[in-house]
């Protein structure tokens, strides 16, 4: 879990940071595969496309918090564990490695446990919460939060997508992680 989660922070090579355990190094390789898999996929690109045209260019950030909040509508078609239960889980566990993040990682991990972030996502007012931590956080995500448009006129067509597109995921998630541990 804590490789999936510093795979946003960690930056080049991942053989290059031997300091990290084996296991969080293969997070985050399980991470970037997920990342190019996901940027490739069609269904991901069709999602894409019912965004404004201005905001295409943060479609990747956009669909990926959106496909959060339709994975916590649906979590129990993906899950035994009730999602309360799981974030707390994945808090916990993500705490229980601090000592291999940087601060910023530790941080964000902080801010996700005391905001309830993974909860949040089930209803478009966290949406949209989320929406504005990430423009306040970087001028680069400036009228992120206009998505919450787009979101409202294509909701129905978004989560199609997303019932498509995240077996496929799983699969290759699964796949892809036996691979790398060597199971």
């Amino acid at each position: 879990m804590a490789g999936a989660y510093l795979g946003d922070f960690v930056r080049g090579p991942v053989d290059q940071h031997q300091d990290l355990p084996p296991m969080i190094r293969q997070g985050i390789t399980l991470h970037r595969c997920i990342d190019a898999f996901t940027d490739a996929h069609p269904v991901w690109r069709r999602s894409c496309q019912h965004l404004q045209p201005g905001r295409r260019r943060l479609g990747g950030i956009i669909i990926d918090v959106l496909y959060d909040h339709y994975l916590c509508r649906h979590w129990e078609q993906f899950s035994d564990v009730a999602l309360d239960e799981f974030a707390q889980t994945c808090y916990q566990s993500l705490l229980s490695r601090a000592a291999w993040m940087d601060e910023s990682a530790r941080r964000g991990v902080r801010r996700m446990k005391d905001q309830g972030w993974l909860s949040t996502y089930s209803e478009r007012d966290g949406i949209a919460l989320a929406f504005r931590r990430m423009e306040r956080r970087s001028p680069a995500l400036a009228g992120l939060s206009g998505a919450m448009e787009d979101f409202t006129l294509h909701y129905d067509e978004i989560e199609r997508d997303f019932l498509e597109f995240y077996p496929a995921v799983i699969e290759f998630s699964t796949r892809n992680w036996a691979q790398l541990v060597g199971k």
